[in-house]
């Protein structure tokens, strides 16, 4: 997760610098992180605290620029009017950019505000949303849902599927990859 979030801030740096604001050496980038806690969902602010922390070290060791970080978290899940209400208060505190929020209901009504004051936002979420084509100063490095569909469509089409069963396991943290039903059906011998 660190060495995702280290690309991440590399990613900033580039965009900082192809936006013509070029980081020079001890300077400094405030970012406001905008997202949620206390959600359970597997980009709440309490899992991710400690790899924020450790790509900004790294970063910050690597290439000499700053962040200067300050949170604007909102309890539980996803909410549009907190994700925005957080938004303006980390542009308020003079963000020169904003890390998350990751819903994507929520990153709809940052990404509109920080397209409006031109002020880049990064998010690895937003997985609902088909493109970000019309906020460019919003970068997701995540998926998205279209993408895989569409890819899942066409496969069907062309083997020319009409049954197709889909084995979906809830498992956000990834810890228990090797368990459960997906275990259970590669170690069964032959299926009924």
């Amino acid at each position: 997760m660190a060495s995702q979030l280290f690309g991440l801030f590399w990613g900033l740096l580039l965009m900082k610098t192809v936006n013509g604001d070029k980081p020079k050496s001890n300077s400094t980038i405030r970012m406001g992180i905008i997202l949620n806690r206390h959600s359970g969902l597997p980009f709440d602010y309490d899992l991710l605290a400690v790899p924020i922390d450790l790509a900004v070290q790294r970063t910050t060791s690597s290439f000499g620029v700053d962040f200067q970080t300050f949170l604007a978290l909102y309890d539980g899940g996803c909410q549009e009017l907190a994700a925005l209400n957080q938004t303006v208060i980390a542009l308020n505190g003079s963000a020169d950019v904003l890390l998350g929020p990751a819903c994507t209901a929520d990153l709809l009504v940052a990404a509109k505000l920080s397209t409006v004051l031109k002020v880049t936002l990064l998010t690895g979420g937003g997985s609902l949303l088909d493109s970000t084509a019309e906020w460019p100063f919003v970068t997701r490095t995540g998926y998205n849902t279209l993408s895989q569909w569409s890819f899942f469509e066409r496969i069907c089409r062309q083997f020319n599927w009409s049954n197709v069963a889909v084995f979906y396991e809830n498992d956000f943290g990834a810890t228990s990859a090797s368990s459960g039903p997906s275990k259970q059906l590669i170690s069964t011998p032959s299926l009924p």
